[in-house]
């Protein structure tokens, strides 16, 4: 929270860590706190590795200055399954942004992602969630969850949704 208030988030991060750890929506909201809005945040890389047309795009969006809010954000999902072109385009886009601009990637293993990338951002690592963490995530989305799954989940809440939703599924049958 300090980062936030005090503007001294970096323009460019990677947060990385296990999967279903909420990297993501972290990454998300956070922009959207430090752009002033949730409009001025774009998120490439979920479905697929972005690609050379999707950094085109999410570049050229990203140096028009915002008409509302403090700023603008990218989100660049998978980052560590990025390669060539795409991961070139980004990359000269890290090293001489927009003053207003935010990018934060998002990837499960630091050392996947281009040396050239990693190393024009701050990294944030994130570890694994307790239980209790789980659970309250899980309770918050609305997912009822036995104790076997939360612990089957290993400390990803996103894990334990769709473990949830593969035993709902099956329960149904």
């Amino acid at each position: 929270k300090s980062l936030i208030s005090s503007t001294a988030f970096p323009c460019s991060s990677l947060f990385v860590g296990p999967e279903g750890v909420g990297k993501k929506l972290i990454a998300v909201e956070v922009l959207s706190l430090l752009t002033g809005s949730p409009m001025n945040v774009r998120v490439l890389g979920t479905e697929y590795p972005a690609g050379i047309d999707d950094v085109r795009s999410v570049v050229s969006w990203l140096f028009t200055k915002p008409t509302t809010g403090k700023g603008k954000g990218v989100v660049v999902d998978n980052a560590d399954e990025m390669r060539g072109e795409s991961a070139s385009a980004l990359l000269k886009t890290l090293e001489e942004p927009p003053r207003y601009a935010y990018i934060v990637l998002v990837a499960r293993s630091e050392h996947a992602v281009l040396p050239t990338i990693r190393s024009r951002c701050r990294v944030f690592r994130f570890g694994r969630l307790s239980d209790t963490n789980v659970e309250f995530i899980l309770e918050k989305a609305g997912v009822i969850a036995p104790p076997d799954v939360v612990k089957l989940a290993n400390g990803s809440a996103g894990m334990a949704m769709r473990l949830s939703g593969s035993l709902r599924s099956e329960e149904r049958r």
